[in-house]
């Protein structure tokens, strides 16, 4: 079975899984960093979490400049997608009426 992400092994066995990233995801890849360069400071994060996401993108840059390790790739997507998605987050809560979120937020964390 290919691409499947359960395996099986006896006892004492060992597995290994390649992973591989075709040229058209890469290119996204290139593509999607691009852009978020073009737009980084539309996010307006704060200046550690500037530096962490900075890096992520740098990261999978020097990796797409050569033959990229896709364990690296993988890593580095993780951090870069989970930074960049609490950002995304904080601009649709501001940009959606910012006072009602405020209020539910602040109504729901009572409960929470």
């Amino acid at each position: 079975m290919e691409g499947s992400s359960i395996q099986q092994a006896g006892e004492r066995s060992s597995l290994v899984q390649t992973v591989y990233y075709s040229p058209k995801e890469l290119d996204d890849l290139r593509h999607a960093l691009d852009l978020l360069q073009q737009h980084f400071n539309e996010l307006r994060l704060e200046p550690a979490l500037k530096n962490k996401t900075l890096a992520q993108v740098a990261t999978l840059k020097a990796q797409l400049a050569d033959e990229p390790d896709p364990v690296i790739l993988k890593q580095a997507g993780r951090t870069l997608r989970s930074l960049v998605e609490g950002a995304i987050a904080g601009l649709i809560t501001e940009a959606i009426k910012p006072e009602v979120w405020q209020f539910i937020g602040s109504i729901v964390g009572r409960f929470g």
